[in-house]
This record gives C-alpha cells, structure tokens and sequence, in this order.
C-alpha cells in the first residue's frame, strides 16, 4: 500500500507474515529499525528471529504489560525488556532495537523508550546445527499475527552511538518495479556521485598536485641531462662506401618478389584462381537475379493502393496538447534550475576565502608572477580554490538538489501516440523465400572464395629463410655500437621509465594513482550519494509486469525435481542439505 510518502505490506493479522533470510540476524551485535503503522491488537509480534520457541528474541508492540517488549529466549529462559509505552495505533512510527552484548536499548520514535545491561548477543539463539528461521509479522509457532503495515524493516550489523547521523541507507528497488520509484530514484541519484567525485579529484589535487609536478619537473630535467651527457667513444671501423647491410636487405627484397611471382605461375596456385574466379562470377550471377526479384518487390509493393492519411481525432488532439503541456513545464522547470545552481555558484564564490584566493590568482595573472614578493605557487592556490568550492558543493543540501533538477533526463510523456509507419521493403525480402535462398547461396560461393584465394607469404617466408637470418646477424652485429653508447646511462635511463610507468601505468595490480584515489576518497568520507541500479533496465521490468502476471500468491510447485520424481530417496546427501537448509523433504 501507498500511504503519503510510506510504501509498505499491509498484514492482516491472522494469516499473513513474511521470512526473511536464515543468516539475516546471525551477528554479534545489531541495530533493527522499523517503520510500521500498527492497527492494535493483542499477543503480536513485529518480528521473532532464532531458531526455535526455546532460542530467539521477538518484539511486540505491546505485550503483557500493554507496553512495547522485547523479549530473548536463551536456552528456555526468557529476558525481557519493556518499553514505557506501546507503540502508537494507527498513525505511522518508528521503532529500533540496540544489543551490542553489553546493554540493549528500545527506541520508539527517535526516544529511548527502555535500556538495561545485558550479556546476550543475537548470534547466541541461533546454536550450531540448528535450523535458522527468521519470521516478520508473526511468531515462529503460527500465532502471534501483526495487524497492521510494514514499510521497512533495516538490519544493520553494528550498533552506532549516534544513529540519526548515519547516511541514508542506499535506495533498491522493490520487486514489483513502479515508475513513481523509478522517476523519484532518477531524480535522487541523477548523475551518479558525480559532484563527490569532483571532490575526490580536488582532493587529490590539493594533497597531492604539487608533488607530482615537483616531480615531473625534476625527471624532465634528469632527462634532458642524459639526453645532452656526450657518448663515450666507440671504436668504429672505417665506414665502407657500400653498407652490407643495406646490400643484404636490397637482396633480401629482390629475392622475396622473384619467389612470389614464381609462386604466381604454380600449377595449383593458377588451378585455385580460375576457381576463385568461376566462384566470384556466379556471385556476380546469384546477385543480378536478387536484385530482379528486389525490384520486382518494390514494383509490386508500390502499385497497392496507399491508405488515405486519417487526420488526429479529438482524443489524440487532447494527449498531444497533454505532452505538450508537461514537455513546456518541465523545460520551465530545468531553467529555474540552472538558473537557481548559477546563483548558488556565484553566492559560493562570494565567501570570503574563496573570494581571496580567486583575488590572488587574478593577481598572479596580471602581473605573470609572485604577487608581493610572495612565494605563492599558482597550481596550489588553484587546488585549494576548487577543493573549497567543491566541498561547498557537495554539502550544500540545496545546490545538490537544484543541480540534480537542472541535470533532470527528459520527462516520461503520459500518452504515446503510435505512428503508423510504410511497409519495410527491406524485412518483405528477408522473409522472401527465393530471396532467402539466393542469399544463403551468395553466402556460400563467397566463403568459398575466401578460403581458396591463394595466399604466397608462407611459401615466400620458407623459400628464403636462410637469407633472412643471414640479415639478422648483420643487423645484430649493426647495432653493437649503439647498445655501447646506450650502456654509458642505461641503468638512470630505466629508473626513469620504470618510475614513469609506477606512477602513470601502473604499481602492483593497479595504476598507482588509484591508491591516491582511495586515500583522498576516504578523507572524503562521502559515498551516500553512489547508484546501484539501472534505471533502463527498471523500466523495462516495469513494461513487463502487468496486473494478472504479477501476485503474491505461491501457485507453483516450489519443490526440487528430485522430490517431484521421487529419486530423492536414493539421494542421502541431498536430504540431509535439504534438511538442514529448509528443514523439509518430500519424498
């Protein structure tokens, strides 16, 4: 049910209740908040996690007291816990339990309604080998019904000492996906964190800016000293006026073009090009035909009569002047959006400290220098000026609203009006059989050709092989000197590029500036603003869904093909995992 901005299951009291996951409460310590409305009654229970009557803690709204209790059964022996009151009846509340092993605390609506000192910790009820069963609106024995509605029931695995400072829990969907979660989650996480990110990068920049052009600068040096450093003297023979090499590389070349026309004139290679070529002619045939038929298609397709063009009717007059209508209000409204993040900005650069750095760098500008004889470093005052606006940005509730507004998608229209659209020529002829037949025959005759065109490199490469290692070893023995000159800075020139790939490339199993990423990152402390969904993929669920494919009822057979044929009673290790996981088997 929808209830204002509450979205929940409504239980009716006698026969309704849900089961969360076996390990969902298995924890040393826990925090369980809940909002409910609850309609009154007698002898409920909000939730009773463990794994039987004699080990488990339960909630109610209002036990025998009348008052709100939580009650933790150990090993048959109960402790309880009661509230100073009840849970409010019909009107929304919020209600969270706290054990930490130390103490448990009852808090209904934000208000420490019960605390005691306590040694029990949730993990204790659910004893090894035993079944976990975690029930929501009704006991573990089939009573104790809630009456009432449940929009949330949130378990977090630690108690926090301030819980109304925690972020907001990151927003999933239901699995009944409805376009109101899907424009409300889109207009929420619009963008991604991509305002914290900038942050992240200003971050970066600030901590780590200067260094890393401190560096580049110094490598850059040492590099052009190694550049300009003189070689040492290499004993060089007397140049000759024709280089072998170059003698043997010519000859190299000369010989591969004299094998591959000798491969031209073999008998299988010229056997293999007149069949490439009778092949290629039939395909020239096969298409000629094709396109006969095409035509004859599209001849045919336009002497049928034309369909009159029907004009809008009134009802479609009235859903275009409708898209119309929310196109215009939500271009309004994307323009005093922006127009609302330009004003934030400029208030942003207003403040005081950011108005003296910008005042400073204007200064630098002018006068291409150090303003005042100041030792004032330009990309550092530029990193502290983006960093101040960004951390301005991010935790200012009202720019990251209007900037998410003014990044807003393009509205869903409330009507779509189909256009009837001509006849695809092009789909009539794929499912033409004669056309369809053609086409798989042209495929074959031209896969055919592929695969016998004669190719001369393997034939050129073994032919001349020995000359091509004989050109090796000249080039080889080329290059000594060179190696020579390199061996006077080969040791500070890979210092360099090995340092130049750890700091751009990459260090271990990742680029080494990600590790800045995530040092400035958990500095930022801001991760409640990342998307998990897919909000395409959301909606095309929701196209899917309909009311009759869609319900609550279980109306399949929800047991394991082996209990259906019977074969599970030669299985042993199958029905005790089935028995120790779900705890019955149908045999």
């Amino acid at each position: 049910m929808v209830d204002g901005p509450h979205r929940g299951f409504r239980f009716d009291g006698s026969t309704q209740y849900a089961e969360a996951a076996p390990n969902l409460a298995d924890l040393g310590e826990i925090t369980i908040d809940i909002a409910l409305r609850w309609d009154g009654g007698k002898s409920q229970s909000i939730f009773d996690f463990g794994t039987s009557v004699d080990n488990r803690f339960t909630l109610t709204p209002a036990g025998d007291s009348g008052k709100a209790e939580l009650a933790m059964t150990l090993a048959g022996k109960t402790e309880r816990l009661v509230a100073d009151a009840p849970l409010p009846m019909d009107k929304w509340s919020r209600c969270r339990v706290e054990i930490d092993g130390k103490k448990i605390t009852l808090w209904i609506d934000d208000r420490k309604a019960a605390e005691q000192t306590s040694g029990f910790r949730p993990a204790a009820v659910y004893p090894a080998g035993a079944e976990k069963r975690n029930f929501i609106a009704a006991a573990r024995d089939a009573t104790g019904h809630f009456k009432g509605v449940l929009d949330h029931l949130r378990v977090f695995h630690t108690v926090h000492h301030d819980f109304a400072s925690m972020p907001e829990p990151r927003q999933h969907s239901s699995r009944r996906v409805c376009l109101d979660f899907v424009d409300a989650a889109k207009l929420k996480y619009a963008g991604g964190n991509r305002l914290v990110e900038e942050l992240v990068k200003a971050q970066i920049a600030l901590d780590f800016g200067t260094f890393y052009q401190q560096i580049s600068e110094k490598m850059e040096q040492q590099t052009k000293a190694i550049g300009n450093s003189p070689a040492p003297p290499v004993a060089r023979k007397e140049e000759k006026k024709n280089d072998p090499l170059a003698e043997l590389e010519q000859k190299l070349e000369k010989r591969k073009q004299e094998l591959a026309a000798e491969f031209d004139k073999l008998p299988g290679t010229i056997q293999r090009r007149e069949e490439v070529k009778r092949l290629e002619e039939r395909v020239r045939d096969l298409q000629a035909k094709r396109n006969d038929l095409f035509k004859a298609l599209q001849s045919k397709l336009a002497a049928e009569p034309k369909p009159e063009p029907q004009p809008p009717s009134a009802e479609q007059m009235a859903h275009l002047a409708a898209n119309e209508k929310v196109l215009a209000e939500a271009a309004e409204k994307k323009e005093q959006a922006k127009a609302r993040v330009q004003q934030l900005e400029a208030s942003f650069k207003a403040q005081p400290e950011v108005a003296k750095l910008q005042a400073q760098l204007d200064e630098l500008s002018k006068q291409g220098g150090v303003p005042g004889g100041k030792n004032l470093n330009r990309p550092e005052l530029e990193a502290r000026l983006n960093h101040m606006l960004a951390e301005l940005r991010v935790n200012t509730p009202d720019y990251v609203r209007w900037w998410r507004l003014s990044e807003a998608e393009a509205p869903r229209l409330p009507y779509r009006i189909e256009k009837q659209h001509a006849p695809d020529i092009h789909a009539m002829a794929a499912a033409e059989p004669q056309i369809r037949a053609l086409d798989a025959e042209i495929a074959r005759c031209q896969t055919s050709a592929r695969s016998l065109q004669p190719d001369p490199s393997a034939y050129v490469t073994r032919q001349s092989a020995d000359l091509a290692r004989d050109v090796a070893k000249v080039r080889t023995a080329a290059a000594e000197p060179k190696q020579e000159s390199y061996d006077q800075h080969g040791l500070e020139t890979n210092w360099l590029a090995s340092l130049r790939w750890q700091l751009g490339s990459g260090y271990y199993n990742k680029p080494y500036r990600s590790y800045l990423e995530d040092l400035a990152r958990a500095k930022v402390g801001r991760d409640d603003q990342e998307c998990h969904e897919n909000f395409d993929s959301l909606e095309s669920l929701f196209r899917q869904q309909s009311e009759t494919q869609w319900h609550t009822r279980c109306d399949w057979d929800w047991r394991l093909k082996q209990e259906i044929d019977g074969s599970i009673t030669e299985l042993p290790l199958l029905q005790k995992w089935l028995e120790r996981a779900r705890g019955t088997v149908s045999k």
